[in-house]
């Protein structure tokens, strides 16, 4: 059973120039399992939608969605049971309602799906499943339309190693626009997209290098975005290129970039990119500790946010950084939110209040373990200090056991939590009927083959929808 606790996550220690902290909580499913959140949007009615995966590696992963409040209480919670080690990768809001998310059928395949802001998938789609795709994100199109990318083994069950990377467009229909591909001399691992106003797309990957001593290559690629033809490619040298931005006249790349240096300690960077790809400036924000960058935003007064990770001398722990930088790179604040175990950027949001949402995992590397962990900010950062409390609020903890499922016309519902109550809802979020969990089997037998889903409420607010399938 997917079940989901938040706990306010009290081990966090500040510098004086600190943002104003909201509140930090952490999530998890089963401490057992590993968890982990890659992607964190806002949706229009102000909430949140979180997309990660559960780490399994004996019975493969789930992946795994959920809507929280502004003040990180949950809304309700999903998980989809996608085959082999389903990842979630990037979640998006739709033009209209609701919101699309997309990730990996294990090693096999992207999956595409739809979703109602209740938490309903309206459509599943599979693409690229002949090849072993790695899909790295989703962008949004102003015109509604997705653009996604990432590379694929071309050979996935052939000693011959054939890799070519791919920009693929989906409508809001879900149908294809285009899939367009570019061979590899050898093996990329893209990082970031980003779109420009002049009809071009740029993608960031990186050349892992042969030997551990040497350093990753930056590669950046662009793109025609009408008709996805493959333009070029350049290298610019070491390093990692995770995120990247226009800067407000769309003539540069800003980008986040993360310095290797083998055998001593890493540097946070900014990179100042022509459209030509050619490197303009460059400007070292961390260099003294070992720094990798993340996420970087645009703010008010030309000003820019950057998440980054920081470890320790050891390399034992790290905690999660912000800076913010002026117009010339120079740093104004840095914020620093350091816990006892490793502490790992994974996605950064302002929100349309002016609220820095910060989304990491925390690792422990003692029992090879991750939880993720959800910051809510103030800006700007000479925002006093809030006192820390320790609170626990009220979550939705039942275990829910459906079988048959799929089932003919009788569904049973095992349930270990009194007050619960459901509801019965069809493939498009149609509301069909009212369920009493506590009288016994639950007979279904008027309902026509299909897919459905039961809505569980308690008494909080809280909700967690679970897939039923009735077969003839």
């Amino acid at each position: 059973m997917f079940r989901l606790m938040p706990f306010i996550f009290c081990m966090l220690f500040f510098t004086q120039d600190s943002f104003g902290q909201s509140w930090a909580k952490k999530y998890f499913e089963d401490p057992g399992a590993s968890e982990r959140m890659n992607s964190i949007v806002q949706t229009s009615d102000g909430n949140y939608v979180i997309a990660g995966y559960v780490l399994d590696y004996t019975n493969g992963g789930d992946i795994f969605y959920y809507k929280i409040t502004p003040e990180g209480d949950i809304i309700w919670q999903f998980d989809f049971p996608a085959p082999g080690y389903g990842t979630a990768k990037g979640v998006v809001n739709k033009p209209d309602e609701g919101f699309v998310m997309i990730g990996q059928n294990g090693n096999a395949g992207i999956i595409f799906m739809e979703l109602l802001d209740i938490g309903v998938w309206t459509k599943v789609l599979y693409f690229k499943e002949d090849k072993r795709s790695l899909v790295s994100g989703i962008e949004l199109l102003g015109n509604g339309d997705y653009l996604i990318f990432g590379f694929s083994d071309i050979n996935p069950d052939s000693n011959i190693e054939e890799y070519e990377k791919f920009l693929l467009r989906i409508d809001s229909d879900g149908a294809i626009v285009y899939d367009k591909t570019q061979p590899m001399s050898s093996i990329q691992y893209f990082l970031d997209i980003a779109v420009s106003s002049n009809n071009t797309v740029y993608t960031s990957s990186f050349l892992p290098s042969e030997n551990i001593s040497d350093e990753p290559e930056i590669i950046i690629s662009r793109w025609n975005l009408a008709t996805g033809d493959y333009l070029w490619e350049k290298n610019l040298g070491n390093g990692l290129v995770t995120d990247m931005i226009f800067s407000e006249d769309q003539q540069h790349i800003i980008a986040a970039n993360t310095f290797v240096n083998s055998g001593s300690t890493n540097q946070c960077k900014i990179l100042d990119i022509d459209l030509e790809g050619n490197i303009l400036d460059e400007f070292i924000v961390q260099s003294a500790t070992t720094c990798e960058t993340k996420n970087i935003l645009s703010m008010d007064n030309n000003q820019l946010l950057l998440s980054a990770l920081e470890y320790n001398a050891n390399i034992e722990a790290s905690e999660t950084i912000l800076f913010v930088l002026d117009s010339n790179m120079e740093v104004i604040c840095k914020n620093t939110f350091e816990a006892e175990k490793q502490t790992i950027p994974a996605d950064l949001m302002i929100t349309s209040e002016n609220k820095t949402v910060v989304l990491a995992n925390v690792a422990d590397i003692e029992i090879s373990k991750q939880f993720p962990l959800v910051l809510s900010l103030d800006l700007p950062c000479d925002t006093p200090d809030i006192l820390s409390e320790t609170i626990t609020p009220v979550s939705y903890q039942s275990q829910i056991v459906l079988s048959p499922n799929p089932f003919r016309d009788i569904l049973n519902i095992e349930i270990d939590t009194p007050s619960i109550s459901a509801e019965l809802y069809g493939l498009y979020g149609n509301y069909i009927q009212n369920i009493n969990l506590y009288s016994g089997p639950i007979y279904l037998e008027h309902l026509s083959a299909g897919i459905y889903f039961l809505k569980f409420s308690a008494a909080a607010g809280q909700y967690s929808i679970r897939k039923i399938i009735k077969v003839e």
